[in-house]
């Protein structure tokens, strides 16, 4: 649809289900009750709550959980995951909607073909048919996935991302299976910071 569309933006509301009513029904408000005028403000997707170092490390306390605070995460997070290990990515607000676009992300390497089941069994406990979104970086979405346009006005972050359905091809679909669905579609996360 983007691609076709002819449309040099857009936006696609994050939680387009029922819990976008609640956006809905505030902006009925604004608009519909209390007659504010309509604006262009740039559309986020990180709306949710923010918890500081401090209240992290309260609840981990209160907890009794074992942690350690890392100088470098990202490194030790890519270690990690190449090791076969799976974690769990936390940071800055949370998303509004469903989907985790990199402030609330689990993290796992794709090159398993097992990893999907892993998932969906042990972590996510959903359906099996259930794909996953690979997280590339954005100067290599080229390499690995048909072109597509992005929409980094939604998901410019601390780890900016852009979200768009693109077609998985066939060397993918081999070498990182979870991150296709069987039709060979799939949503990227072209990380660009």
């Amino acid at each position: 649809m983007v691609n076709e569309s002819g449309f040099e933006r857009y936006f696609f509301q994050p939680a387009a289900s029922d819990a976008g009513t609640s956006l809905g029904a505030a902006l009925w408000v604004t608009h519909g009750i209390h007659r504010v005028p309509r604006k262009m403000v740039e559309a986020v997707d990180t709306l949710g709550v923010e918890f500081s170092a401090a209240e992290i490390k309260r609840e981990l306390d209160k907890a009794a959980l074992d942690y350690v605070e890392l100088q470098d995460a990202p490194a030790v997070a890519a270690r990690l995951v190449s090791e076969g290990h799976i974690i769990g990515w936390f940071q800055g607000r949370a998303e509004f909607g469903p989907r985790a676009l990199g402030n609330r992300s689990i993290v796992a390497d794709p090159r398993k073909a097992e990893m999907k089941d892993i998932l969906n069994r042990r972590v996510k406990f959903r359906e099996p048919f259930r794909p996953f979104a690979p997280s590339v970086l954005a100067e290599r979405v080229g390499e690995l996935f048909t072109p597509g346009k992005s929409r980094p006005s939604c998901c410019a972050r601390t780890a900016p991302a852009t979200t768009s359905a693109r077609w998985c091809p066939p060397s993918l679909t081999r070498t990182a299976p979870p991150a296709c669905r069987p039709s060979r579609a799939r949503r990227t996360r072209s990380i660009t910071d």
